[in-house]
């Protein structure tokens, strides 16, 4: 049986163990729920018409907007705790830099909570918030990028040039869809970057 120890947990203190399997447990239940939000939603679900702010609306969803509240409280729940994990055992070559990943983690799961409270029909509120959310977790995965890339400079055991290059290409790859799609579309119109917004969120999670 295995045993995890919740307060060391939450505290961002649980071993790798304890911590790896709190972290995919939780992201599994994330997207299971937002996976199980498209199926639930009052017309035929598809990533170009739907956004995800939509899936807690309760006027295109009349069954089970209050559950995208929920899920995404609870994703801010999981998320906090990995970000204070990270800042524990990331050791950035600088506490500035440490210090202001943690912030901008922080800033995001903020932003997560106050976009489940506040559904797309309460504005500016919600348009608010998911700035704080998309940026704050954005803008840490990018600064992520220059404190790995100084490691490897440093050259310390972690991370590998095998480990960087992959996290590089995998958010290269996410970007070119997004750089594609406003190519096609334009700012303009934002109702037809619907899937850009699904790319963006999938890269953050």
């Amino acid at each position: 049986m295995i045993h995890l120890n919740f307060q060391n947990i939450i505290r961002g203190k649980g071993t790798k163990k304890e911590h790896g399997i709190f972290t995919i447990t939780g992201l599994g239940i994330f997207l299971g729920i937002i996976g199980l939000l498209t199926q639930l939603y009052d017309t035929p679900f598809t990533f170009r018409l739907v956004c995800i702010s939509n899936l807690g609306n309760p006027n295109y969803n009349t069954r089970s907007w209050w559950l995208f509240t929920l899920d995404f409280i609870f994703g801010a729940f999981f998320l906090l705790p990995h970000s204070l994990y990270v800042y524990r055992h990331f050791q950035t070559p600088n506490k500035f830099l440490g210090r202001l990943w943690l912030l901008l983690s922080i800033l995001g799961c903020f932003g997560l909570v106050m976009v489940g409270i506040f559904n797309e029909t309460i504005n500016p509120a919600h348009i608010i918030f998911a700035l704080f959310a998309f940026g704050g977790i954005g803008l840490s995965l990018f600064l992520s990028l220059i404190i790995m890339g100084w490691k490897i400079f440093a050259k310390e055991p972690w991370p590998t040039k095998g480990h960087y290059l992959g996290f590089v290409l995998i958010i290269i790859g996410f970007i070119s869809v997004i750089i594609n799609e406003l190519r096609i579309y334009g700012i303009d119109v934002p109702s037809d970057l619907n899937l850009t917004e699904w790319v963006a969120f999938l890269l953050l999670m």
